[in-house]
């Protein structure tokens, strides 16, 4: 395991350029979406561990959390809506519990969970960290994203909005 990636906690910001291709499918009533951004999932004996999951869902991008799936999981929907052929500046913070979902650079929502609460350090279990898609219980790719992914970036802090607007106009050199 990567010591970056085990190094993350409850503390974190994940940012992206995306330009999706495909925006309306819909898994309702899952932690998960439909077309996965991103995923850090963790795995032992004893249950799953999603730190987190991004993704698309109906139009809307979504922060998936669970402690362990199986008795505590919970999904955020933004606001408002991504558009299909567009590119979209997107980054969602998380402060323990706290979370902040930003599109184009302006605040969409923020809130505290509420069922998929408690920590989600990393540590030295097994994890996988996808890009592009999510994993199942079995370690299969799923939940494929159809797009363009640019400047994806993983921060081990949270970033005020003056930063995440501040990435939003530079790339990366």
């Amino acid at each position: 395991v990567d010591s970056d990636i085990q190094a993350l906690s409850d503390t974190l910001t994940f940012e992206a350029w995306i330009k999706p291709a495909e925006i309306t499918g819909n898994d309702s009533g899952n932690y998960f979406s439909y077309y996965t951004i991103a995923e850090l999932r963790t795995q032992t004996t004893a249950n799953t561990h999603i730190p987190f999951n991004v993704g698309i869902n109906n139009s809307k991008l979504c922060l998936g959390v669970t402690d362990n799936h199986l008795t505590s999981d919970e999904r955020i929907d933004s606001s408002g809506s991504l558009t299909a052929d567009s590119w979209h500046h997107i980054a969602i913070t998380m402060n323990g519990d706290a979370y902040a979902i930003y599109i184009d650079g302006s605040l969409d929502k923020s809130g505290t969970l509420s069922t998929a609460t408690g920590a989600r350090n990393v540590s030295t279990e097994v994890v996988n960290f996808v890009i592009g898609s999510r994993t199942d219980n079995d370690g299969d790719a799923t939940g494929f994203y159809y797009g363009l992914i640019d400047e994806f970036r993983l921060y081990n802090s949270v970033l005020t909005l003056a930063q995440i607007q501040q990435n939003r106009g530079h790339s990366l050199r």
